[in-house]
């Protein structure tokens, strides 16, 4: 017998279909939004009912490379993708920020750790008052049957406490496989309502260190918003103000900081202030979001219009004529390029130049939180900006577990399968394997490349003829072949 080494690339065409020329390289290849499950591994992207059921607070999901959904969270539940309740993320709380974020731990790809921002009452020595608090989730998928458990539950980073209404966002991998968690929030302390910032490390194997704080702030300039943003590249953070309460200051509308991209803490010492409009110390800018080369930022102010702040001077234009009616939304970027926003009756989407199409219909849900606080937000799912989901595989073995193909064809002429080790056997004298039709397909669909877990073997007399497919095998496993087999490309 005689064996091909492991990782055995079988291509002779690679075939990449045309139409992802005009999506992004990064971003999630699936949403969960109120009501609707986004697919943007189709594009234009589509959508289609999820069973979500009411989203109170905000709302977040999983998928592995150009896969179904994983899960979806809704608030601090964690459901399946029909909507059936897996897992429950405690903590004793009131209400929720709208950001929910969740992030695969590198060194084990069937463990995931939530970030949340979580808001309580409790009884102080004044009487009731309000705490915020910096929450994570660890958790495990079992892929065979898709259950969670739960490994620790409303673990608390950090705790703020009265006028704080703080945001997350965190980076993309590192090389090292780490990634830097920003919380920014309000210290009251002393009436002095400082904002600042605090960088935690996530390690490759989901240990957290205990964060350090790059920006201890000014005084009487709160950091209150909706949502927090990090650019792709990792080297800039920025928010819009929330305008709430007694504090504010017009001059900072948005904050922008500027970051070393290679150690997360500041490049800057001094964030951009940028003042998008005069005489608005109370008004809310819910959504805001960078482009994909950073060198835009995109925000929404409530009830006004969209402002593209240009990263290169922090210059800034409102673009004209910009339907009110959208502005009270988050704003995220989809794979497809499209700026996604939302209104009372559904998800849209905008390009670049701010024109806006009609995209999924469907009642839409505000972060009942910000509500309270007189802003509308509707919520939309935080992405890991930067991240290509579709390709994001840390180890060879969870590449082939959450990738392995399924053999849809087993009565295939010639082909017989082994379910239990994986194994393919060809015995026909003639067996052809294209992108449409093998042993992975049913129905016609195309497969360019096919992920097994098992090996190939060729019996003596036997014929395989492959092309226009890639066949990746799994660590110790390739092709054994008789020397009277053959194999073939085209």
């Amino acid at each position: 017998m005689r064996k091909f080494n492991q990782f055995l690339l079988f291509a002779v065409f690679s075939l990449t279909a045309s139409v992802l020329c005009a999506q992004l390289n990064v971003q999630a290849t699936r949403w969960a939004v109120p009501g609707k499950q986004v697919n943007f591994n189709n594009y234009p992207a589509t959508a289609s009912t999820l069973n979500t059921d009411e989203v109170l607070y905000g709302i977040n999901s999983y998928t592995y490379m150009d896969g179904p959904m994983l899960f979806q969270i809704t608030d601090n539940v964690i459901k399946s993708p029909s909507g059936s309740i897996l897992a429950t993320m405690v903590n004793p709380m009131d209400n929720m920020a709208p950001e929910v974020i969740t992030c695969e731990i590198k060194n084990d790809c069937n463990s995931f750790i939530t970030f949340y921002i979580a808001r309580e009452l409790y009884i102080a020595e004044m009487g009731l008052q309000t705490r915020e608090k910096l929450c994570y989730s660890e958790y495990t998928r079992d892929p065979s049957v898709g259950t969670i458990n739960m490994v620790s539950s409303g673990n608390v980073l950090k705790y703020e406490y009265g006028d704080a209404v703080g945001g997350i966002a965190l980076s993309k991998e590192r090389a090292d496989g780490s990634r830097f968690l920003y919380y920014a929030s309000t210290n009251p302390y002393n009436s002095e309502f400082k904002g600042f910032v605090i960088k935690y490390t996530i390690d490759d194997d989901g240990t957290i260190d205990g964060g350090t704080t790059i920006y201890s702030g000014v005084i009487n300039k709160p950091f209150r918003m909706t949502e927090l943003e990090l650019s792709h590249d990792g080297s800039r953070l920025a928010f819009g103000r929330l305008g709430y309460g007694l504090e504010n200051d017009e001059d900072m509308d948005v904050v922008i900081f500027e970051l070393n991209t290679s150690t997360g803490n500041l490049a800057n010492s001094t964030p951009h202030y940028v003042n998008l409009a005069s005489n608005d110390e109370f008004d809310d800018y819910p959504g805001i979001e960078f482009s994909a080369d950073g060198a835009e930022l995109f925000v929404l102010e409530a009830g006004v219009g969209l402002y593209k702040i240009d990263m290169s001077d922090y210059s800034f234009v409102e673009i004209q004529n910009f339907d009110e009616d959208y502005t009270n939304s988050m704003l995220e970027l989809g794979r497809d390029g499209y700026y996604y926003l939302a209104k009372a009756d559904g998800l849209y989407r905008m390009n670049s130049t701010g024109t806006i199409y009609s995209f999924a219909t469907g009642t839409m849900q505000i972060n009942s939180l910000l509500g309270q606080l007189g802003c509308d937000a509707y919520v939309l799912p935080d992405q890991i900006d930067g991240q290509d989901y579709k390709t994001y595989s840390p180890s060879i073995d969870c590449c082939y577990e959450h990738n392995e193909s399924p053999i849809k064809n087993p009565s295939m002429t010639g082909v017989s399968h082994n379910p239990t080790t994986g194994d393919i056997t060809i015995t026909g004298s003639n067996v052809i394997w294209q992108t449409t039709s093998n042993p992975f397909t049913s129905g016609g669909q195309a497969i360019t490349d096919a992920y097994l877990k098992g090996s190939i073997r060729i019996e003596a007399g036997a014929k395989l003829i492959v092309f226009g497919l890639s066949l990746h095998f799994k660590e110790g496993e390739s092709i054994d072949m008789n020397y009277s087999s053959v194999l073939g490309t085209r």
